[in-house]
């Protein structure tokens, strides 16, 4: 519950659109002048970048206008409430105090967690003075936390006044700090997916090169090949052979290790290192599918 200074509203509409009417309360309002002012944009990128160069200012002027003068009509509304008293607990408190305690604890979850694991590794090391130090903001976090719950538990037995008005801003606000979290989750997520997978296939090529090295040190000390890739386990020249295929999005074969012997050189798709003696590159991926690079694994 409070006003919120409409100066405040028109600033933060200067930076983002449709942000002040947000801040302001108006959530339907910010919505649509959010999306309707980056599709207006688009369309004004696609006639160049002039354009939107020199038309820009004066598309802002007008937002923060509307954002402070909502401002202004959200307070007007909102003491109009207050004066009007308390308003009956509705499925609307309950739902707010639902958010409002899973916020908390997952605040109290995430960051006091994390300060009082500071606090007990310090002990463990003997710093002492760094854990009484780390001790402070986890108590503060815990103190914090308590008095949140208890305000919010105080608002749903009818002890402390909070306006509809206000609860309705901030189940908004939750659904929309959700809503760019999940929308930023989706736009983000392909591009680490392929972050992972490059360096899955970067531990393959390079599980792939120590056996060559292995291979190539057998040969040159032994003047033959071995008669297995076991064999390089067996005589030291590895300690283990590497694991195939790590548990990361998009590759082929389930995490595991293992060779086949391949005379013919041909592969079979078993996902294994597969040894093909009396070929100038004996040792290779048994696979058929194709990395990143649209390049087959067997072809390396």
């Amino acid at each position: 519950m409070g006003t919120k200074p409409p100066v405040l509203a028109a600033i933060l509409s200067l930076f983002i659109p449709g942000l002040g009417h947000l801040y302001a309360g108006a959530w339907g309002r910010g919505v649509a002048v959010l999306v309707g002012f980056y599709v207006l944009l688009s369309f004004l990128e696609s006639a160049g970048g002039q354009v939107v160069f020199y038309l820009y200012p004066f598309f802002l002027a007008p937002v923060a206008y509307d954002a402070w003068k909502t401002a202004e009509h959200e307070n007007g509304l909102e003491r109009a409430e207050v004066a009007a008293g308390a308003a009956p607990r509705t499925w609307l408190h309950w739902l707010w105090g639902a958010l409002r305690l899973g916020w908390i604890t997952l605040f109290l979850l995430a960051f006091g967690g994390a300060a009082f694991y500071g606090v007990f590794s310090a002990l463990k090391k003997g710093l002492f003075l760094g854990a009484a130090i780390g001790a402070l903001p986890a108590v503060l976090l815990v103190a914090l936390s308590w008095l949140a719950a208890r305000s919010t538990v105080r608002v749903l037995r009818g002890r402390e006044f909070l306006t509809t008005r206000a609860i309705v801003n901030e189940i908004g606000g939750t659904f929309f700090v959700v809503g760019v979290c999940v929308l930023m989750f989706m736009i983000a997520y392909p591009s680490f997916s392929g972050v992972y997978r490059k360096s899955a296939e970067g531990e393959m090529k390079g599980g792939l090169a120590t056996i060559r090295d292995a291979f190539a040190r057998y040969r040159a000390e032994r003047s033959e090949n071995p008669p297995s890739l076991e064999a390089l386990v067996e005589s030291k020249h590895l300690s283990a052979l590497p694991r195939l295929w790590p548990g990361r999005p998009g590759v082929p074969h389930e995490p595991g290790t293992g060779t086949v012997l391949l005379p013919d050189r041909v592969p079979t798709d078993s996902g294994k290192w597969a040894y093909a003696a009396g070929f100038p590159a004996p040792v290779f991926i048994d696979c058929t599918h194709t990395d990143t690079r649209g390049s087959a694994w067997a072809s390396y």
